[in-house]
């Protein structure tokens, strides 16, 4: 009769560390989604960079804001491509400090984008720099809001304010003159009838 050899192994731990890996893979796509919906709902720009300053990752929001399409972001210097010129040695100082400051923090900046159409739209960003392991960088990971309109809106406000303060003093030079022109009338009526007086006599 024919005879048959089987070996067994056992492979529960094998399957355990494949399911724990699973697991942690899907915790971890379940937290980009999150994460990548709370910037959307948050108006905010996800910007990437690696350490030549090129783009690497977007959200939906930075095109929008940029007029471009991802992969016409995707690979480009952010500097070159979308930083304003005037603005350019502020950003670059920032991410210098981000390389080489120590304890690593992110740091915060306000300057201008160029959109597709030429438009600059003000950003305040916030950046942090990604490390290995070894606590080497590997990139820069900034998020901004766009504050073109409310900074706009702020210096309409402060225009209207300095234009109420002017009426308003040009309201009180006007009482001032208004009282001084009162308080010389009346001595110099006295005078003038006097004078008259006198001139009779």
């Amino acid at each position: 009769p024919p005879r048959f050899v089987g070996f067994i192994q056992d492979i529960t731990v094998r399957a355990q560390a494949v399911a724990a890996l699973q697991h942690e893979r899907d915790r971890a796509h379940q937290y980009l989604e999150r994460a990548n919906q709370y910037l959307e709902a948050a108006q905010t720009m996800l910007v990437a960079l690696d350490l030549e300053h090129q783009v690497t990752l977007v959200n939906r929001k930075a095109p929008e804001v940029l007029g471009c399409a991802e992969n016409e972001l995707l690979g480009r210097d952010w500097f070159e491509a979308f930083v304003t010129p005037e603005d350019q040695p502020r950003a670059r100082d920032q991410f210098h400090q981000l390389v080489t400051q120590r304890p690593r923090r992110a740091q915060h900046a306000e300057y201008a984008v160029l959109t597709r159409d030429g438009t600059r739209r003000l950003v305040a960003w916030r950046c942090v720099v990604t490390v290995d392991e070894s606590d080497t960088a590997t990139g820069f990971l900034c998020s901004g809001d766009e504050i073109t309109d409310s900074r706009r809106a702020e210096q309409e406000v402060r225009e209207s304010r300095e234009r109420m303060m002017h009426v308003a003093r040009l309201a009180t030079m006007g009482e001032m003159a208004s009282g001084i022109s009162h308080e010389l009338n009346q001595p110099l009526s006295a005078i003038t009838t006097y004078a008259q007086a006198a001139s009779r006599l």
